[in-house]
């Protein structure tokens, strides 16, 4: 069974290798990895998750930072404390590790679960301005992923940059 991807480059090359077809086709590509990485859209995305998230980092950093000068005071002063009090502080610098793991892999998961959000509202805005160019430039097929090999001539990445960063956005 030829899956959707061979079916489409499939036709693709029958469409090329017919010349009446191939002289009226206009076909660009389009570096989607350049646009994610490269679009004011993009930097506002990072911009949003980090003022969304550096609070919380900060809060995590810090408490590593108390936590281990417990450790350090423990070393420094754990002679001169009863067995139970060392044990006490023991105990306290283990809960306190724990907890920090846990908010440490629940920060994680968050911000892994807000970036994913947040690109694919990005790739819905990046797919909607290759669209608009495409439309905007009569382009008969615009290609993205699985490109092995196309012409500078055929990559319109930057053009569509230029329209995401230009005033009126898609």
């Amino acid at each position: 069974m030829i899956g959707m991807r061979g079916w489409v480059l499939g036709l693709i090359g029958s469409l090329l290798l017919t010349p009446a077809l191939a002289a009226d086709l206009k076909v660009g590509y389009v570096n989607a990895s350049a646009l994610l990485q490269a679009s004011p859209q993009a930097e506002m995305v990072q911009k949003k998750l980090r003022d969304e998230f550096t609070p919380r980092r900060q809060q995590l950093e810090s408490r590593a930072k108390r936590l281990e000068q417990q450790e350090q005071d423990l070393s420094k002063n754990g002679l001169m404390l009863s067995e139970d009090q060392r044990k006490a502080k023991e105990r306290e610098i283990i809960d306190g590790r724990r907890e920090l793991k846990h908010a440490q892999d629940e920060f994680q998961d968050d911000l892994r679960i807000r970036q994913s959000e947040e690109v694919g509202k990005l790739r819905e805005q990046l797919l909607a301005a290759v669209e608009k160019f495409a439309k905007a430039g009569s382009y008969d097929l615009i290609l993205y992923e699985g490109v092995i090999y196309a012409s500078d001539a055929l990559n319109v990445t930057d053009q569509v940059l230029a329209l995401l960063k230009s005033p009126a956005k898609p």
